[in-house]
């Protein structure tokens, strides 16, 4: 009854600001609620965010489920738009892409609209060099790939020997075949991808020593230490779904991303079916709540 209301709230109410959807994307910025919400889907919250002054921008999180229902998130604020998510909406109210109301410096308007020149490429991407051999967990298991290098464009060889294309664009490595973009971190010795997987060079140690790199070790050094039965809320900067619900794999993540300050792992059945991941790049303050477990840098 709660998503057949939400949908004649959205036929029949006061479109006060028009709102720009956005196909496969999610948006960085404030998220200042969290819902679920079933049956109406995307449209359901639209219309949340339409009904809502505090309401600049929202992301909606499709579920894997049949049942068809999915984690609406409401932001004040609009960051940046982060293309290529599979299974998320965002819209944007024309008010708030007008004017500079993001939090990721420039807002809606530098994220969304071409430079007129060339954008300056991020200085850890300028020269990147990925070719050689690279290694990633699988369930219990090592997984080999190989990268081929010429310029921007690469080649990824897999262990069964198959090829798939991928290019070099700033800071990342897009693959269109998959539509996911990973990003390149430790200057060149992670790719870190947005299903959780972590790519790691093989044979990187510049620091003389044998076993990890020292990205491998400060990584390591930096994981937060898990917080059973306590909540972070706020300070969001991305979430996504986790295919098990295993705190470490938020915790790794946390560890593996500059910008992550601390996190707050989801249980499954709480925001969806699955387990949640929220990273945030502020450390909200702890409050107890059994549905999480969170952690600090």
């Amino acid at each position: 009854m709660t998503a057949i209301a939400i949908v004649l709230v959205w036929a029949a109410g006061a479109q006060t600001d028009a709102i720009r959807i956005l196909g496969d994307t999610q948006l960085t910025g404030k998220t200042y609620q969290v819902l679920t919400v079933s049956g109406a889907r995307t449209e359901a919250c639209r219309a949340i965010c339409e009904e809502d002054r505090a309401c600049n921008a929202f992301t909606m999180t499709l579920s894997s489920s049949s049942a068809g229902t999915g984690v609406c998130e409401l932001k004040g604020s609009v960051g940046a738009a982060l293309s290529g998510r599979r299974g998320s909406t965002s819209g944007i109210k024309s008010a708030a892409g007008d004017s500079d109301t993001g939090d990721a410096g420039g807002g809606l308007v530098t994220a969304l609209r071409p430079a007129p020149s060339a954008p300056a490429v991020p200085p850890q991407s300028r020269g990147t060099q990925l070719a050689g051999a690279w290694s990633f967990e699988e369930g219990h298991a090592t997984r080999k790939v190989t990268i081929a290098q010429s310029g921007d464009e690469l080649t990824f060889t897999d262990h069964l020997g198959r090829k798939v294309p991928a290019r070099l664009a700033g800071g990342e490595v897009v693959v269109e075949s998959w539509k996911m973009r990973g990003q390149v971190q430790d200057s060149g010795r992670r790719i870190v991808w947005p299903n959780g997987s972590t790519w790691t060079r093989q044979g990187g140690n510049r620091d003389g020593r044998s076993g990890a790199t020292r990205g491998e070790s400060a990584a390591r050094a930096a994981r937060p230490k898990l917080e059973p039965g306590m909540d972070r809320y706020g300070g969001d900067y991305t979430s996504f779904a986790l295919a098990q619900p295993d705190p470490a794999q938020c915790q790794a993540r946390c560890a593996s991303e500059e910008k992550c300050r601390a996190f707050t792992y989801v249980k499954p059945g709480v925001q969806g079916p699955q387990a949640r991941c929220w990273l945030k790049s502020s450390i909200p303050e702890a409050v107890a709540n059994e549905c999480c477990t969170s952690g600090v840098k």
